[in-house]
C-alpha cells in the first residue's frame, strides 16, 4: 500500500430453487429462480419504510440544525423516535458477523467521543449524496460515546445511517461500548453515555434509553477487514494463547475463532454474567471461552508499544499494557506475523489521540486514526483515512 497525504447486488440466477418447481403452490408460484427467493427474504428483513422515512428526517434534522453553542438539540427529536432508532439498529447489527468483510472505496473514521461537530463534517464531506447511493462505505472504529457532549447525538446520527444503508455503514464496537464505562457516571460526569441520555430525556426514559442502546452495543462487530486485505480494529490485534490458539495441526485459530458465528456477543466484557459465563465454563470447553473473551478484551483496548527499546516483550511480541489491569501491548513483531499470517498488508486502528488525528507506525504497517479534534482542549487535529481499490491509502487530516 502506497500512502498519500491529503488536506452486493446479485446478478440474476437461471438456477431454481430448489423444491419451488416441485411445490409450486400459493406465492411459492411467483418465485422463478433463486435471486428472486433471495431478494424477498432480503425485502423482510429490510425495514419498514415508516422507519426508513423516520431515520431519514433524524439524519437531516441532526446535520441541519446542529449548533455547538447549545447544549442538546434533540428537542425536537422524541423519546420515543430515539428508542425506535437504536431499536431499529440493534435489529440490523444481529444480522452482522463479528468480523465484517468489507469492499473498498472506504472510508475509515477513528474515535469520536461525542464531538457532533467533526463527525457531522466528515459525514458532510463524505456523504455527499443519500447513503444508499453513496460510492464509499463508511468504517466507523467505535468510541462514538463518551467525555464530548454529544454522545446521544452521534449515536443516533449513525445508527439511523446505518438504518438507512447497512452495507454502506459499518460501524465497529470501541471500548466506550460497553455499559460498564459508558455508564460509569463518577468518572465521565456529565460526558458519560448515561448521565447525557438523562439530561434530555430525564432520569426514566434516559436509563431506559441506556438501556435500548446498551442492547444494540453487544451486536457491534468487532473486526473490519478490507479488500481482506486490510485489518481494522479499535484497539488492536488480539495476543495468541499457545495452550488454546493451536489447532491439532499447530497453525494459528485466531481469525477462525473470531470468524466462528458462535463467538460471544458481550453484552459488557466487566459484567459477573461474562465472568462466571468465562471462568466457570465446563473444562471442555473452558480454554476456548477465555480465548474468545482475551480476543474481544485485546480487539477494544490494547495499544501499540510506545517505547520498544526500553519494553520486555513475550516470545510473541507482546507486553503488559500501560492502561493497567489485563491490558496489553503490541510490538511491530506481534503485528507482522499477524498480517503475514493472514495474508493481510496493513492495520488500521483508533483508540488513541494522535497530534495530528492521524500517525503512522515506524513499519508502516498500522495506522491510528483519531477523529474528534481538540480532544478535552488538548488542541488536536482530527483525521479520516481512505483506503481506495488501488492499494493506495490516503491520510486526511482536519485542523479547525
Amino acid at each position: 500500500y502506497s500512502f498519500c497525504t491529503l488536506l452486493d447486488m446479485l446478478s440474476p440466477s437461471k438456477r431454481r430453487c430448489p423444491g419451488i418447481d416441485s411445490e409450486r403452490k400459493g406465492s411459492a408460484a411467483a418465485l422463478e429462480d433463486l435471486s428472486d427467493f433471495i431478494a424477498l427474504n432480503k425485502a423482510r428483513q429490510r425495514p419498514s419504510e415508516e422507519t426508513s422515512e423516520t431515520a431519514r428526517k433524524v439524519v437531516e434534522f441532526l446535520l441541519e440544525n446542529f449548533d455547538d453553542d447549545t447544549d442538546s438539540f434533540l428537542n425536537h427529536i422524541s423519546f420515543e423516535t430515539a428508542k425506535l432508532i437504536f431499536s431499529e439498529a440493534e435489529r440490523v447489527f444481529t444480522k452482522e458477523p463479528t468480523v465484517k468483510h468489507i469492499e473498498s472505496d472506504a472510508w475509515v473514521i477513528g474515535d469520536i467521543h461525542g464531538n457532533f461537530g467533526d463527525l457531522a463534517y466528515f459525514i458532510k464531506q463524505l456523504v455527499p449524496f443519500d447513503i444508499s447511493q453513496n460510492p464509499y462505505r463508511i468504517v466507523c472504529l467505535g468510541d462514538y460515546i463518551d467525555r464530548g457532549p454529544h454522545g446521544v447525538e452521534c449515536c443516533l446520527l449513525l445508527f439511523a445511517l446505518k438504518i438507512l444503508s447497512p452495507q454502506n455503514v459499518i460501524l465497529l464496537r470501541g471500548n466506550h461500548e460497553d455499559p460498564a464505562v459508558c455508564g460509569d457516571e463518577n468518572t465521565y460526569g456529565t460526558g458519560s453515555f448515561r448521565t447525557q441520555c438523562k439530561m434530555i430525556y430525564g432520569v426514566a426514559d434516559g436509563e431506559t434509553l441506556f438501556t435500548t442502546a446498551c442492547s444494540s452495543f453487544k451486536y457491534l462487530p468487532l473486526v473490519g477487514i478490507i479488500d481482506n486485505k486490510v485489518f481494522c480494529a479499535h484497539g488492536g490485534i488480539p495476543r495468541p494463547d499457545n495452550k488454546t490458539e493451536r489447532g491439532l495441526s499447530g497453525q494459528e485459530t485466531r481469525m477462525s475463532i473470531l470468524e466462528s458465528p458462535d463467538f460471544p456477543r458481550y453484552g459488557s466484557l466487566f459484567s459477573q454474567e461474562t465472568s462466571i459465563d468465562v471462568n466457570k465454563a465446563d473444562p471442555c470447553v473452558k480454554g476456548l471461552k477465555q480465548q474468545q473473551f482475551i480476543q474481544a478484551f485485546d480487539l477494544l483496548w490494547s495499544d501499540p508499544i510506545r517505547d520498544p527499546q526500553n519494553t520486555q516483550i513475550d516470545t510473541n511480541g507482546f507486553s503488559h499494557g500501560e492502561r493497567g489491569g489485563q491490558t496489553v501491548a503490541f510490538s511491530s513483531l506481534a503485528v507482522e506475523n499477524f498480517l503475514n499470517r493472514y495474508g493481510f498488508d496493513l492495520m488500521i486502528r483508533a483508540h488513541q489521540e494522535k497530534r495530528s488525528g492521524l500517525r503512522v507506525s515506524q513499519s508502516s504497517k498500522v495506522i491510528t486514526v483519531f477523529s474528534s479534534s481538540n480532544y478535552q482542549n488538548h488542541g488536536n487535529g482530527a483525521g479520516v483515512v481512505l483506503v481506495r481499490k488501488s492499494g493506495q491509502v490516503d491520510l486526511v487530516m482536519k485542523t479547525s
